[in-house]
């Protein structure tokens, strides 16, 4: 029996490495990332047993995102979405003086049309 339950988005962040531009980037990093999915991995590093509830596209981007939440112990249920997209953001670290810049692309993500059922 889970301690928490959390429900909601999980992304994969693609992010340039510290100091380049994404449009000049010719590589990027892959993290999954959300609040929700964030809480949960903290409360698990805290000793509490959690559990993330999500929809995710039956894709290997949504299969990577369920397989980052498991890797960090977190029990996971989810609906898989057949012809949906994963939730993406774009990450460029910012330096002074300039800030961090975030480009999100989250259309025909299951999670936006996830109901009660």
């Amino acid at each position: 029996m889970s301690d928490l339950v959390t429900f909601g988005e999980t992304m994969l962040r693609l992010s340039a490495p510290r100091g380049e531009r994404l449009e000049s980037a010719d590589e990027l990093e892959v993290y999954a990332g959300g609040a929700e999915s964030n809480t949960a991995i903290a409360a698990e590093r805290l000793g509490a047993v959690s559990t993330w509830l999500s929809a995710l596209p039956d894709s290997p981007l949504g299969r990577r995102v369920a397989a980052e939440l498991r890797s960090h112990g977190i029990e996971t249920e989810i609906v898989w979405e057949e012809d949906s997209r994963q939730g993406l953001y774009f990450l460029e670290h910012g330096g002074e003086p300039r800030g961090t810049n975030v480009i999100y692309d989250r259309a025909e993500a299951p999670i936006a049309t996830v109901g009660a059922d």
